[in-house]
């Protein structure tokens, strides 16, 4: 778990709550946070909208207490904000640079590519005159004036955004970043040989390299991101209820207490709004969490029903998921404590990458068992085939049909194909219009439904005594060897050094991005999840050994079987990505910051032949000699791990 994590659960404990705990996955825009207001009974908390929304954890204790609210939000450390705040000011310049557009500059500048870190909701946002609109008199035909908009205007006048502090703020920041764009642009024309506008057109990768020297030696780069910064801080004035603590002089956490429900959700606001109204005051970028603890219960629910969860809400899978395991580690490390995983999808479009990749982890993860579905939008499922609301689930159930026998095929043998079936088809849900506020009378039936199913602990999902399990070790090194050999030609493709790649290669500028991440601390960017990608081919091929390494199989029973491969797994996705991480991350710091730090011509080839040397180095060499990978320091350590975890689970490994 992460230090912020770890934050939130010394104040307001969930791990030890003995209540259900609801992990929520979903594609970004499936309905994931508005499936959770109908959970909650909340209206206007987690913040909803059409584009990507949820960009930190939310978790929510919902229980009986006494009637009070409390709220812990902790936020991310003041280097990562600087290096966000730096990429933003880095992109507005070489925004201005090629475009002398104004307003371009300005967009880069409060909204960070990724669309994760949005300066905008902090400092607010220009405000622009609207133009009038040529008068038309006649249209040919009647029409009425769109009252929303209306609506919209009337409200838009009273909005803080405008208030003339914010524009003034903005107004100086804009004129700063000109004049800091034309010193960089200067800076960069001096170390060309060529026209500036040139490069740009020709070669934009040559420019990006004048680009970032340029402003590694520009001291007021490094001033106007100090003044960003203590902007950034200035904003925290703006809470007025609860308590902020700091340290190192930089805000850690903020906790709040009451008993008033509406002060409550009012005051949470501050931290994970996206009114646009509200921008110039909102914190919602820097917020790496929020935990509330409160009395929630659904409207539809009646008291009597009320049922103790935690449910836990993250970032948007996305939509174009290119690996097989490309789970964040901020998602699987909550594996190992949650009860239940809730995995939403749009039945417009059902079953698509991400939803599959889920499906994908949670069986070579050993948790399939704890999987239910939810698929959103059901109304929205047309066409002249469907007669009746059957025949669209008919036509939902034969994707998912489908989808479980490739990953069956793929991952496990015959005796998991029964278990992931009968999960699947025993935990589905089908919800309509859930966006309304008041659901219709089918909706709020199949809610009811969902949250009993919810509420209801499985025995089969407990940890049981395993019966004593023998396996042949015989092949275990060659599963072991595989799985670390796929996880490289998977890299080989994304580095660019692959003949017939499988995946398409890594843009250069992501991969220095990956790097750069990792010289902050972090483990992925993107697509990119070394310690993931590892840690699932890992679990992936030792469950396939233990199937295939079982001895005396006709002695247990399907469901022994099953039980017992799943609590092995379970403890290796928890071991694993820690090991792994020491190994290929943390203990080579050095070469990392390496391959971020090249530059000029090659530097791109170089990064990615220093990002295989570390793979070889903490592994393997790629398709060297199969003695002696099995033979490395690595493997050995794998196989000490998977033979431990064996015993520790009633098994035995034996060379017979």
């Amino acid at each position: 778990m992460n230090k912020s994590f770890k934050k939130r659960e010394e104040i307001i404990p969930i791990i030890n709550e003995k209540c259900q705990k609801i992990l929520l996955l979903g594609t970004t825009g499936a309905g994931k946070t508005t499936l959770l207001r109908h959970l909650i009974g909340v209206e206007n908390f987690p913040a909803t909208s059409t584009s990507r929304t949820t960009i930190h954890d939310i978790e929510i204790l919902s229980k009986k207490n006494n009637g009070f609210y409390e709220a812990v939000v902790t936020f991310m450390s003041e280097k990562e904000t600087k290096n966000y705040i730096e990429e933003c000011v880095s992109d507005a310049i070489a925004q201005y640079i090629k475009t002398e557009d104004e307003d371009k500059m300005m967009k880069h500048f409060l909204f960070h590519q990724n669309m994760k870190f949005r300066l905008g909701y902090i400092l607010g946002k220009l405000h622009e005159i609207e133009k009038q609109e040529d008068k038309i008199d006649d249209l040919g035909f009647d029409f009425e004036e769109d009252e929303e908009n209306t609506n919209e205007k009337k409200e838009e006048k009273t909005s803080f955004v405008k208030s003339e502090k914010i524009q003034n703020r903005l107004k100086s920041i804009k004129n700063k970043l000109i004049e800091l764009s034309e010193e960089i642009k200067n800076k960069i024309a001096e170390g060309l040989s060529i026209d500036i506008k040139i490069i740009l057109e020709d070669n934009t990768k040559d420019y990006f390299e004048q680009h970032e020297k340029a402003i590694n030696k520009s001291e007021n780069f490094e001033n106007f991101t100090n003044e960003i910064l203590s902007e950034i801080k200035n904003t925290f004035e703006y809470i007025c209820k609860g308590d902020t603590h700091e340290t190192n002089n930089w805000f850690d956490y903020w906790t709040f207490k009451t008993s008033d429900r509406e002060l409550f959700f009012k005051t949470i606001n501050l931290f994970s709004s996206n009114n646009a109204n509200d921008f110039g005051k909102l914190l919602t970028p820097l917020v790496s969490g929020i935990r509330v603890f409160g009395n929630f219960l659904p409207n539809y629910h009646r008291p009597d029903e009320f049922y103790d969860f935690v449910f836990i809400d993250g970032e948007g899978l996305g939509h174009n998921i290119e690996t097989a395991s490309n789970l964040s580690e901020n998602i699987t490390s909550k594996f190992s404590f949650i009860d239940k995983i809730l995995l939403i999808d749009n039945a417009e479009q059902p079953m698509r990458a991400a939803s599959i990749t889920v499906l994908k982890n949670a069986t070579v993860y050993g948790i399939q068992k704890k999987l239910l579905l939810a698929f959103t939008h059901f109304d929205q499922v047309k066409g002249d085939n469907f007669a009746t609301e059957q025949d669209k689930k008919d036509h939902i159930d034969f994707t998912i049909n489908n989808v479980l026998n490739e990953i069956l095929k793929e991952n496990h043998g015959n005796q998991y194909q029964k278990s992931l079936e009968e999960t699947i088809n025993n935990n589905k849900f089908y919800l309509s219009n859930i966006q309304k506020k008041k659901l219709k009378k089918i909706s709020g039936l199949e809610l009811r439904k969902l949250v009993k199913e919810l509420a209801y602990k499985n025995l089969d999902i407990k940890k049981i005594e395993n019966p004593q399990i023998t396996f042949n070790s015989y092949s275990l090194d060659d599963y072991l060897v595989e799985s670390v050999n796929i996880f490289r030609e998977t890299w080989n493709d994304f580095l660019g050094f692959s003949y017939q790649a499988k995946y398409k290669k890594v843009h250069s500028a992501t991969l220095k991005e990956f790097t750069k991440r990792i010289t902050w601390g972090q483990k992925e960017y993107s697509n990119l999840h070394p310690i993931q990608d590892l840690t699932f081919n890992l679990n992936k091929s030792i469950g396939m050994f233990l199937d295939s390494a079982i001895l005396h199989h006709e002695i247990f029973k399907e469901e022994e079987i099953i039980n017992t491969f799943d609590e092995i797994k379970k403890s290796l996705g928890e071991i694993l990505p820690d090991e792994i991480s020491k190994i290929v991350i943390e203990n080579e710091e050095d070469m990392w910051e390496d391959a971020y730090y090249f530059t000029g011509t090659g530097s791109s080839r170089k990064r990615a032949f220093t990002i295989q040397k570390i793979y070889d180095k903490t592994t393997f060499e790629y398709k060297k000699n199969i003695r002696e990978q099995k033979n490395s320091k690595f493997l050995l350590l794998i196989r000490t791990i998977v033979e431990q975890t064996i015993e520790k689970n009633n098994c035995n490994l034996t060379e017979r």
